[in-house]
């Protein structure tokens, strides 16, 4: 779809749409939501940009000015930070930050597409060749959900995660919150941890719509924001790309299935 040697697969029904690239990595680049005319994978990679080297040359702190020795900075070569900017914000992206970035042991998953049933247009599978224990993982669409199932071949002590970036227009802003059982946790910009979750709700107002998140069994959850370093006309600063959930648990079961729901206010 994009030229870029990739094949694509979609997956659509008349309230969501998933884009996949059939590449090792079997994540979704593309989730869009008709009724919110909203695409939740629009999240832009970090990458090495040719003015970094700038906020390096004059350090990472908010209140740098870009000059040095006596004398006043001239206004193009003064630098300033709006936000305080620390080395790792600069480091960029060994991988697309998509929805459903799996790891086994923290170390990324190779997977192929497997077509099971060229009739049956509601799911899209993939499976492991190599790993052990082998892992299969369909998506599916059902009605407002997008269905995960992640399945293995058998128990271990392997902890497996999966790293879902969602775009939420709320950012990092007040309209943007984590919600459970009616009691607020905190804001999309906040680092957010939780235990044995099976359910959690990312309430935006810009959006006018919410996506819960539910598991069938218990698994950890640790979200926080993704920034990128833009260069504007008042200095550098931190633009929030997307709200990362890193949801890990041990292969204790044979069978998870996470799926993500979207409404409209």
């Amino acid at each position: 779809i994009d030229f870029d040697g990739t094949n694509e697969v979609c997956l659509q029904n008349s309230n969501l749409q998933i884009i996949l690239k059939l590449n090792r990595r079997a994540s979704i680049v593309e989730f869009d939501a008709y009724s919110l005319n909203h695409n939740f994978g629009d999240t832009l990679q970090r990458q090495k940009e040719h003015y970094f080297h700038k906020i390096q040359l004059n350090g990472v702190s908010s209140t740098d000015t870009g000059s040095s020795g006596s004398g006043i900075a001239s206004a193009h070569a003064r630098s300033i930070n709006k936000h305080v900017i620390q080395a790792a914000d600069l480091e960029p992206d060994d991988y697309p930050r998509n929805l459903f970035v799996d790891r086994l042991d923290r170390t990324l998953i190779d997977y192929q597409h497997v077509v099971t049933d060229s009739s049956n247009t509601h799911a899209i599978h993939f499976q492991t060749n190599d790993a052990a224990p082998q892992i299969h993982k369909q998506f599916e669409l059902m009605h407002n959900r997008l269905s995960v199932c992640y399945r293995f071949s058998g128990k271990t002590d392997n902890l497996f995660s999966t790293e879902i970036n969602l775009a939420m227009p709320s950012c990092d802003g007040m309209g943007g919150r984590f919600i459970d059982r009616n009691d607020i946790l905190g804001g999309f910009g906040q680092l957010l941890r939780l235990t044995n979750m099976t359910e959690v709700v990312l309430d935006d107002a810009v959006l006018e719509g919410y996506v819960t998140l539910k598991t069938t069994t218990p698994v950890q959850l640790c979200a926080q924001p993704y920034f990128t370093v833009s260069q504007s006309e008042n200095g550098f600063e931190k633009i929030m790309q997307a709200v990362t959930l890193l949801l890990e648990w041990p292969i204790q079961r044979q069978e998870l299935n996470i799926t993500l729901e979207v409404n409209h206010k």
